[in-house]
């Protein structure tokens, strides 16, 4: 009797922190910009100004558009709802009525604590980050890291270059970095590594994950900057991994920031993607995200990481899985906080905290240190 083989059946992926409203509300925007619609608002104007001063805004848009269009009915409806993918987006609207909209849309996703960094709300479900007591599962013990072999080679901590491909390699205009010589303390923020609690059930063929993490940075002074790990080979699950290149700076060194200072990591599955691509889809999103925040009164976080990151993998056509995205909001008392506190271990990691990422099937945990450099 001959052998059945089996192939696995990909499914359709849901992030439990997807923010459909706000992802209406985005390419609603979006599409109104890119068609010139008549009658658009003031802040809709000002918008616009602010996606074509934006080194390839417009180009971004036009991509981001197109692709929404080509897709099929059923999946619009299915990431932003039926109501929302059927309305008509050349309808006059009030300049008020759309600032309503987009507060409802980008509803709160957490609050800020006494020690300067925002804690999601306890009804959202979704993992409390940095909020003591830094709570990982009880059951899976401390263990060293786990070396494999990696797809891109890691950078030593004595060379100065990204490697070829790109990782460690910065995207956009971060702030300037602070010399060592001016006075003042100086910190800088470091991604340690991740931990991969569940590996996914479909992952282009091969019995383990290949995972790698997007970075994208924003602040309050309109810097918007991007890097990237390497591609992490043959990952399974409850193996941990250490930084690549390590290590991989995501922000300084720099004096503490006047205002709030967001990170975001997007964890995606490399199957037949370009990580290094797929790190400028992650950049050009949250960059058009931060322009939409600016004019409509929300936070970068809240337009950036739920409502753009659910719109990713549609509408630029990543060829990679997307896991999932998290992210955390520094105040500027945020940083001596964190440095001050001892280091807490897990999986052979330490680390101050860590961003949880996961789309129903495969979960993996992020890590990151606050460095006070003097």
């Amino acid at each position: 009797m001959s052998e059945t083989t089996t192939t696995p059946v990909k499914t359709h992926r849901t992030n439990p922190n997807a923010n459909p409203e706000g992802s209406a509300f985005l390419i609603t925007l979006l599409q109104r910009y890119v068609d010139q619609v008549s009658g658009r608002t003031r802040r809709e104007l000002q918008l616009a100004q602010e996606i074509d001063a934006r080194p390839g805004g417009r180009a971004t848009a036009e991509q981001a558009v197109r692709s929404w269009r080509a897709l099929p009915v059923e999946t619009r409806a299915a990431a932003v709802g039926a109501e929302a993918a059927a309305a008509d987006h050349r309808a006059r609207v009030d300049e008020d009525a759309l600032l309503a909209q987009a507060r409802r849309a980008f509803r709160a996703r957490g609050v800020r604590s006494p020690q300067g960094f925002s804690v999601r709300a306890a009804t959202s479900g979704r993992t409390p980050v940095g909020a003591p007591p830094f709570t990982l599962p009880a059951v899976e013990a401390d263990g060293p890291l786990t070396p494999k072999q990696t797809t891109d080679a890691a950078t030593r901590p004595d060379e100065t270059a990204p490697d070829p491909d790109g990782a460690g390699a910065v995207l956009g205009n971060p702030p300037p970095v602070a010399a060592s010589a001016v006075a003042g303390t100086l910190y800088r923020i470091r991604y340690v590594g991740l931990y991969c609690k569940r590996e996914s059930s479909w992952d282009g063929g091969s019995n383990s994950d290949e995972p790698y993490v997007s970075f994208n940075m924003t602040d309050d002074a309109n810097h918007s900057w991007a890097k990237r790990t390497g591609v992490y080979g043959d990952v399974d699950k409850k193996e941990s991994r250490g930084a690549m290149p390590d290590p991989l700076v995501l922000y300084g060194p720099a004096h503490t920031p006047s205002d709030r200072t967001y990170i975001s990591a997007l964890v995606t599955e490399h199957d037949f993607g370009d990580p290094e691509k797929i790190k400028k889809a992650w950049h050009d999103a949250a960059t058009l995200g931060q322009c939409v925040a600016k004019y409509y009164g929300v936070d970068v976080d809240q337009a950036v990481v739920d409502s753009a990151a659910n719109l990713l993998n549609l509408v630029f056509n990543l060829g990679d899985d997307v896991i999932g995205w998290d992210s955390v909001v520094l105040w500027p008392e945020s940083w001596e906080w964190f440095a001050a506190q001892p280091l807490l271990t897990y999986k052979g990691i330490t680390y101050h905290f860590f961003l949880f990422h996961t789309d129903n099937d495969s979960e993996f945990y992020t890590f990151y240190r606050i460095d006070r450099l003097n």
